[in-house]
């Protein structure tokens, strides 16, 4: 498989039992946070508030979205190529093994570039910064609602966020990235081969080509 990289971090990652139960007290953790600020919203609406607090507000809707698409994916993905038969990527000529070479790299080098940044980028909510309490709701909640283990959740939730970014980078973009890169290579195979179909049969009478079973 050309596109090792991109298919490890779009389908095999996530066949991991481990990281499935993780994803899954994320989505839990993800949705009573989701369900508490959509209360706070509702009960007690500020604009300032909900402009302030609205990119992740919305950025868990978006997050839920990717958690329950995730599966549904991979599934969808596993099943179409189990039923439909791929080519090799040097089935057709030098060329055409060289662009779905190239292609693949640069798919894989897009591949690698976001999900670093992505992981990055959630690396530095680790630490807490003075404008956390403009950003991140739960601090908020916490505060008001005084559970009592408010270092805990907050850590809790600092420690997911770099796979909460790596989440978002990957999910479900890679998994269409993957599958769609896939079948494209199989149509420049397929182009190959039908632009030669008739290479032995140049000079062959037509009318007898329907006939013949090696050219159909």
């Amino acid at each position: 498989d050309c596109l090792t990289i991109c298919r490890i971090l779009a389908i095999d990652i996530f066949q991991n039992r481990l990281l499935k139960y993780v994803l899954w007290y994320v989505a839990v953790f993800v949705i009573v946070i989701f369900l508490m600020q959509t209360y706070e919203f509702l009960n007690y609406f500020e604009v300032n508030s909900f402009i302030a607090y609205a990119p992740s507000y919305f950025g868990s809707v978006l997050l839920l979205f990717c958690l329950l698409l995730l599966p549904v994916a991979i599934k969808t993905i596993e099943l179409i190529f189990k039923f439909v038969p791929r080519w090799k990527m040097d089935s057709a000529d030098k060329k055409t093994e060289e662009r779905i070479l190239t292609e693949s790299r640069h798919v894989t080098f897009f591949v690698i570039f976001n999900v670093s940044f992505g992981v990055i980028s959630g690396l530095l909510y680790l630490f807490p910064r003075d404008c956390d309490r403009n950003i991140i709701y739960l601090i908020n909640l916490l505060e008001k609602y005084g559970f009592g283990e408010e270092k805990l959740v907050l850590w809790t939730f600092r420690v997911f966020t770099p796979l909460i970014a790596f989440i978002l980078s990957t999910m479900p973009s890679f998994q269409i990235i993957y599958f769609i890169t896939q079948m494209k290579f199989q149509f420049y195979m397929l182009l190959f081969y039908v632009r030669n179909i008739d290479t032995d049969y140049k000079h062959a009478d037509e009318r007898n080509l329907f006939y013949d079973k090696n050219y159909q």
